[in-house]
């Protein structure tokens, strides 16, 4: 049960001042001024202030007074890696707006387990969709931003025990047209006027994470909303420089604490001011440590599979993942096949098996773009992007390089012809954004001197299956043209090695539906392939929901040079890919089933 209680004079004092201070800083800044539309310091002893109050599970959301940033009270956080706990607080504005900034004193106490992250602030519209969401990723603490269906790092850390003033302000607008920007102890740490935010206005206001089993702990304070336009930065430091945090005050006296809320109060407070206060604090400041730039390895290993499902095959492919010494996973489309739900329980099933840090990279595939098995937006925030910045959307169609420094690879992924909801169906056809966008993305990689273009794409083209090119003749012959090294797809449930195929002499494009020896540049019947002289392409889709035939009577059969499927040694596995900068290794990898195996290098 809830308890309320009085608010002494001397509290309802720090209230006022909490919320002059904040008038002050909005005021003294150089921009037109802001009005607070919001603001808590907590100094009442409850949430009462705050719409909805939210815990499972085992998680707890309190205000206490051992740990504050500033006056007598600061609200508690914590949640658990339990299924289905959950711990925040939400401020729902009485009039929604399109453009708003959230500041806030925060420390982080205790973060969860790597690959998981610590949420600040969030921002939803009024049909409950997060817009924008502010987080310290775990392990390395790296300060993160998610909006767009995308993560981008601020380079900046966050680190333990140690209060920040964080800012976060978000402008509503359709695709490229958006506008986020980010503040650090009053210093601007990342800015985009071309986010994709929507134009739904910003209806509430969140501390803490409704994504359930992701464990944290913080303490907040200080918490002012404003709008409709927020101040500009007082300073902008450079991308790759380390802010001084703010130091911890501790107050010369000792409220008492305050009692743990399961539900939130109707009242509002009244707060009687009284005369300016004398609070003596102690400052002890904590640098941010910046770590040596760690080198560059002289070769990494991946592994890529589609069509997973939650079979004991897919768990044998999952411990095999787990047994391969891997860097990285990439999951190349059709998930759970709902055979865990909801979303988060596919991604739990993962983890148990290959580790709850390890990096499992998502595309989406037809069975999760717009349903019936899950959908991708809800698949990625469990399993989240975890190998530093990328460029587009996570799980639809992005890139990054790796390693982040010194990159060997650079891994373009893309989803030609999935549906998203509110987004139709992806077209990839000659002079489209999405056909231009892979192309510079191909050539920018070439310009910076990365060594080999990694491609992956759930639905198939060129392949040993029944069906027509389901991706379009165009960007199958984009990717050829430009000669990507290695193109890993999904969907038809085998796998088969392609030949190494490039346009040329007597081979102008690539025609699905039949074969043409000139477009075959090497035969790869000795599993050796030549670096640059064209692309193969290799199906990676026996990850374990199941097997399909392959037809070698199919026209496009002669563009292959190794295949299993249900009719030809049936077995489930993924294909382990080492990489240097001399040459690309890559073997599949056996899970269960058959003994089926293949091995082939580029260099």
């Amino acid at each position: 049960m809830t308890q309320r209680k009085g608010i002494p004079a001397c509290l309802a004092l720090f209230g006022v001042m909490a919320v002059l201070t904040v008038l002050f800083r909005l005021q003294s800044e150089p921009a037109a001024a802001a009005t607070v539309v919001f603001s808590d310091g907590f100094e009442s002893g409850d949430f009462s202030q705050w719409s909805s109050v939210t815990t499972n599970a085992g998680a707890t959301a309190t205000v206490q007074s051992s740990l504050v940033h500033s006056g007598a009270y600061a609200a508690r956080l914590s949640s658990t890696g339990n299924v289905g706990a959950r711990a925040f607080v939400q401020k729902s504005l009485q009039t929604e707006r399109p453009d708003l900034r959230a500041d806030g004193a925060f420390n982080v106490q205790a973060e969860g387990a790597p690959g998981g992250n610590v949420p600040f602030l969030r921002f939803f519209d009024a049909a409950g969709n997060r817009l924008v969401s502010l987080y310290r990723q775990n392990g390395n603490g790296g300060l993160w931003v998610r909006h767009s269906d995308a993560y981008y790092a601020t380079n900046q850390t966050i680190a333990l025990g140690t209060w920040y003033n964080l800012g976060i302000r978000a402008k509503v607008g359709p695709s490229s047209a958006g506008t986020v920007e980010i503040w650090l102890n009053g210093l601007q740490a990342y800015s985009t006027s071309a986010a994709s935010l929507g134009t739904a206005s910003i209806a509430s206001v969140q501390i803490g994470n409704e994504t359930p089993a992701q464990a944290f702990t913080i303490v907040a304070d200080d918490i002012s909303v404003s709008g409709p336009d927020s101040p500009p930065p007082t300073g902008t430091p450079p991308p790759t420089s380390t802010l001084t945090p703010t130091p911890a005050s501790t107050p010369t006296r000792t409220p008492t604490p305050g009692s743990t809320v399961t539900r939130t109060p109707t009242r509002t407070p009244t707060r009687t001011p009284s005369p300016t206060p004398t609070r003596t604090a102690t400052r002890v400041p904590t640098p941010t440590r910046t770590p040596a730039p760690t080198p560059a390895p002289a070769s990494f290993s991946f592994g890529a599979s589609g069509d997973l499902g939650a079979t004991s095959n897919t768990s044998a492919v999952l411990n095999a993942v787990k047994a391969s010494n891997l860097n990285f996973f990439l999951a190349v489309g059709d998930l759970s096949y709902n055979d865990v739900t909801p979303e988060s329980a596919w991604c739990n099933y993962v983890k148990a098996r290959v580790g709850n840090g390890f990096p499992f990279e998502l595309l989406s595939g037809n069975h999760e773009d717009d349903g019936p098995d899950g959908l991708i937006s809800r698949f990625d925030d469990c399993l989240p992007h975890q190998l530093g910045s990328l460029t587009g959307t996570y799980a639809k169609q992005f890139y990054f390089d790796y390693p982040a420094n010194n990159p060997l690879a650079r891994f373009i992924n893309i989803s030609p012809n999935l549906t998203f909801p509110g987004e139709g169906t992806w077209s990839y056809d000659r002079g489209s954004a999405r056909y231009n966008w892979t192309a510079s993305a191909i050539d920018q990689a070439r310009s910076a001197g990365i060594k080999w273009v990694i491609v992956s794409i759930h639905k198939h083209c060129i392949a040993m299956v029944s069906g027509s090119c389901q991706i379009g003749s165009d960007i199958l012959n984009l990717l050829i043209q430009k000669k990507v090294d290695l193109y890993l797809q999904g969907h038809d449930h085998v796998y088969s090695r392609g030949k190494q195929l490039a346009q040329r002499t007597g081979c102008s494009s690539v025609s699905p539906g039949s074969f043409d020896a000139d477009c075959v540049v090497d035969s790869g019947s000795d599993g050796q392939y030549g670096k640059g002289a064209g692309t193969i392409i290799v199906s990676v889709a026996a990850g374990g929901k199941s097997i399909a035939g392959v037809d070698t009577n199919d026209r496009e059969a002669g563009y292959h040079a190794r295949w299993m499927g249900s009719n030809a040694n049936p077995t489930y596995g993924f294909l382990k890919v080492t990489v240097s900068n001399t040459k690309l290794t890559a073997q599949f990898i056996r899970g269960s089933g058959g003994s089926f195996s293949d091995t082939f290098t580029i260099q």
